[in-house]
């Protein structure tokens, strides 16, 4: 009999997670023993499927940004905005996924989502430029992550890869949308939550998937 597992799918660009921090750390403070949390990133717009932040699409992610804002209260300054609008500049969310992963593989899934949450802050709210390897790095230290060890990682090839091992395990768990949550308990997969949700909603909707694998059996 497998444990449970709670799988965090999730991208480091996306701003519906931005707004969803506060949700997943009363999540994980108060997760149940027994289950194992597991961050993945699903690939929001990687690679040769990043959208150049034109006018239509920074119009289409004001959408998005008031949602949150007026949800979470979370802000986007001006710097945002100017990064946005900067010459050629591509809304391409797998260097930042990718150094997610690296920052996983050295440190913890947790320190993963520290890493992503103080990499949100940087982008959302001082606008660096989070497609540059150097600004990641510089992100990382941040938090303590040694510079020459996380670009020792970051390019090396084969992490790349196995980041996009993780968007191809989040599209079989059936996920729609990001932030999004999913139990696997005995090869059943069950939904916790698919988007933007609030922490009772979530505990309950786990409790209940829990609960399932304890039905008898016909």
């Amino acid at each position: 009999m497998n444990s449970p597992t709670l799988y965090y799918v999730t991208d480091p660009l996306c701003i519906c997670c931005y707004g969803f921090t506060p949700q997943l750390t009363k999540l994980r403070a108060t997760l149940q023993p027994g289950i194992t949390f597991i961050t993945i990133n699903g690939g929001l717009f990687p690679a040769e499927k990043a959208r150049k932040a034109d006018y239509a699409f920074r119009h289409y992610l004001k959408g998005a940004v008031n949602r949150v804002t007026t949800m979470t209260g979370k802000q986007f300054t001006d710097k945002f905005w100017i990064r946005l609008a900067s010459e050629n500049f591509y809304y391409d969310t797998e260097p930042a996924s990718l150094a997610m992963y690296v920052v996983g593989h050295l440190k913890s899934d947790r320190y993963a989502n520290h890493y992503m949450e103080h990499l949100q802050k940087k982008f959302f709210v001082d606008g660096i430029d989070p497609t540059s390897k150097e600004h990641l790095a510089r992100v990382g230290q941040d938090i303590g992550i040694e510079k020459k060890e996380f670009l020792k990682c970051y390019d090396d090839e084969c992490f790349l890869e196995l980041t996009r091992k993780q968007y191809k395990f989040a599209k079989s768990l059936g996920i729609q949308s990001y932030p999004s949550l999913v139990l696997v308990n005995n090869n059943n997969a069950y939904s916790v939550s698919s988007g933007y949700a609030k922490f009772e909603d979530i505990q309950n909707n786990l409790n209940w998937a829990m609960s399932q694998e304890k039905q008898p059996q016909n």
